[in-house]
């Protein structure tokens, strides 16, 4: 196949932005873990009364705090790398 260099332009762009919408769907898929962790917690707190439910729903609560700064975390890491590398052309 023969492509001018119009259309490796816009074939780049075009990759660079589905590169962007991966990141953006990555951290979206990172805050509705976080949110579903967050509700089993509340059920587990609201639903049972044995101390077993109480002990994990500070499990669910501890892991979508931690999952909220790894999700942010990561999410600035590939868009500093899509960057990056969208620059170095």
């Amino acid at each position: 196949m023969d492509y001018n260099k119009k259309d490796l332009i816009v074939r780049e762009r075009y990759a660079e932005e589905r590169t962007y919408l991966s990141v953006d769907r990555t951290f979206l898929s990172y805050i509705r873990t976080l949110l579903t962790s967050f509700v089993v917690s509340i059920s587990l707190f609201k639903l049972f009364s044995i101390p077993w439910s109480y002990i994990g729903g500070l499990f669910f609560i501890t892991f979508s705090i931690l999952l909220t700064f790894v999700g942010i975390v990561r999410s600035i890491q590939s868009n500093k790398k899509v960057r990056d590398l969208s620059l170095a052309h």
